[in-house]
């Protein structure tokens, strides 16, 4: 198995859930700059794709953050409705000062 795949896997079993990056160094044995410098790489490439966010240092798969895929959709006065994707799911009010600069990508 390749690391990409150990370390994504790792995240699915939910062993690395809530780790930092020296805990998935030393999980992994990582012990060279060469071999963390591959490993930040790959868990920065999970970040992008959205599979895992870094909140306080620490690793977590979005449905652990309770985190909502959807489109945010604004209004003139500030305010903006969170639409979700998941049918079913009502739609979320946030008021302008809990927006912290979010906007529909």
């Amino acid at each position: 198995m390749d690391l990409f795949s150990l370390i994504k896997e790792k995240f699915i079993s939910g062993e690395f859930v809530g780790k930092g990056k020296k805990q998935i160094f030393s999980v992994i044995g990582a012990t060279s700059k060469e071999e963390k410098k591959s490993i930040e790489k790959i868990l920065s490439s999970l970040e992008k794709s959205g599979e895992i966010f870094l909140c306080d240092g620490r690793y977590y798969p979005p449905e652990k953050l309770g985190l909502i895929e959807g489109t945010l959709r604004g209004n003139e006065k500030g305010y903006a409705f969170l639409i979700s994707d998941v049918k079913g799911q009502e739609d979320i009010f946030i008021p302008n000062r809990r927006l912290n600069g979010a906007e529909h990508q």
